[in-house]
């Protein structure tokens, strides 16, 4: 909740000091597509899923293979027994709350020439990313990553075929269907019910 406050009072802060007109952002990578395959993609188009893909594999091997990163699969494991080992728990969600806001700082940059720039951009990009880290599985990095990668698929192809009226109707509904029907995700563990 409190994270929900302080998003909502950053909205506003913005809606107040810029206005609640969106804004265009320029980039030299959003302004010539280059054609693949009869597809005019921007550059940038193509840069943003590498780009996330490369970030992705860099927390893999960050959380695999140094001792900040095993720090942090501790406490998201168990808090208790890793304060117990001496990690530092505060200091080492405090690096995860950072980092994270770091790549959303980094997203919302690389995205913010491709759509227009309002105090509100976010919502529908953080909608979408929690719907896409329950379908994949919370506890499945990458059953999140492949979601993510069949959700912008699955929108590019609604878009191109049905237009883009219709967009958030099929992908969001197809996104409640698959979710009613594997509560878990598609890759997450299903919970064990003891009686």
């Amino acid at each position: 909740m409190a994270t929900l406050a302080v998003g909502i009072v950053l909205e506003n802060a913005v809606l107040f000091t810029f206005g609640k007109e969106p804004r265009r952002l320029l980039s030299a990578l959003a302004v010539h597509p280059l054609s693949i395959g009869g597809l005019g993609l921007y550059p940038l188009q193509i840069l943003i899923p590498l780009l996330g893909l490369a970030a992705a594999l860099a927390l893999h091997l960050v959380a695999r293979w140094t001792l900040r990163g095993k720090a942090w699969l501790a406490v998201v494991q168990n808090p208790d027994a890793a304060q117990l080992m001496g990690i530092n728990v505060t200091s080492t969600i405090a690096a995860a709350y950072a980092l994270s806001t770091i790549f959303a700082a980094g997203a919302g940059m690389l995205i913010a020439p491709l759509v227009h720039v309002s105090a509100d951009m976010g919502t529908l990009f953080g909608i979408k990313a929690f719907a896409m880290a329950m379908l994949g599985g919370i506890t499945n990095p990458w059953g999140v990553m492949l979601a993510g990668c069949c959700y912008g698929l699955i929108e590019a192809l609604t878009t191109a075929l049905f237009g883009s009226p219709y967009t958030h109707i099929i992908t969001l509904t197809l996104v409640i269907i698959a979710l009613a029907s594997m509560p878990q995700g598609l890759f997450g563990d299903a919970g064990v019910k003891t009686v």
